[in-house]
């Protein structure tokens, strides 16, 4: 067992170091992508912004509100779940995605993980172009701290992007069933997260979006961008299921990091 936690953290610290090879390779895989493209990833920000406007427009129709609040609340709340579930699913199969790489000898496995959040969040930072234009067209109250908040929780996110990512790309290979099971988990949580509602209009049920966590990391980025109160409830929960995703991942990892190999 004592060889299996020795083996396990110097694998962990090895793929820390390699931060700056996982971001390279991030911004290399965009590149690629996009090459020869005039406004390259910005293709994908420009179909967002069409998909969030008419969001916004339809169901600030359909619940009676007001554009200039409803816009900028589906905006927020569709762009940052967008990423989250983005890189989730990428996440999941991203081992075995990059097998061939691992039988090669590659085993730091944390570093691919790491590549896809930082890919993720390159394409959502490209996406703040819209955020910005929503603000300004809308008028969003804001003040001049609510912008390093946001960040802050976009932070927190990716922290926790990291761990349940991790978590999900060690369990994959094995159980292979399980990364269509998170593709549809996540697209079911899209219709139970508030993002095209807001919690108040489900009157005396609100409470129960308390039990759902994607809720609480979407306050931590959109609340300070709509011109909302800092949820510092919100902020607790998100610290408690970052802990709970790293603590889940260490433990797996332990257990599984010298058979992955075999199973990818």
């Amino acid at each position: 067992m004592e060889s299996l936690i020795q083996s396990a953290n110097q694998n962990l610290a090895m793929a820390f170091r390699r931060i700056p090879v996982a971001w390279m390779l991030a911004k290399k895989s965009i590149q690629f992508r996009y090459r020869r493209s005039i406004i390259g990833p910005f293709w994908i920000t420009l179909s967002q912004a069409v998909y969030v406007l008419v969001l916004g427009i339809v169901f600030a129709t359909v619940f009676k509100q007001k554009g200039a609040e409803m816009i900028p609340f589906v905006t927020c709340g569709a762009l940052t779940l967008s990423f989250i579930s983005s890189v989730l699913q990428e996440s999941s199969n991203v081992l075995i995605e990059k097998g061939q790489a691992i039988r090669d000898g590659d085993q730091y496995f944390l570093t691919h993980v790491l590549e896809t959040v930082f890919h993720g969040a390159l394409i959502f930072a490209h996406h703040t172009v819209i955020l910005i234009v929503v603000v300004v067209v809308c008028k969003v109250p804001m003040h001049w701290y609510d912008v390093p908040a946001a960040i802050g929780g976009l932070l927190l996110i990716c922290v926790n992007l990291i761990g349940f990512g991790f978590l999900f790309s060690l369990l994959t290979p094995r159980y292979r069933d399980l990364g269509p099971l998170i593709a549809s988990a996540l697209r079911t949580l899209f219709f139970l997260t508030p993002i095209m509602w807001k919690p108040e209009f489900l009157g005396d049920k609100e409470y129960l979006v308390a039990y759902n966590p994607l809720h609480h990391w979407l306050n931590l980025v959109r609340e300070p961008l709509i011109g909302g109160e800092y949820q510092v409830h919100s902020l607790w929960v998100t610290v408690v299921t970052c802990i709970v995703g790293w603590a889940l991942a260490y433990v797996v990892f332990i257990f599984c990091h010298r058979k992955l190999p075999t199973w990818i």
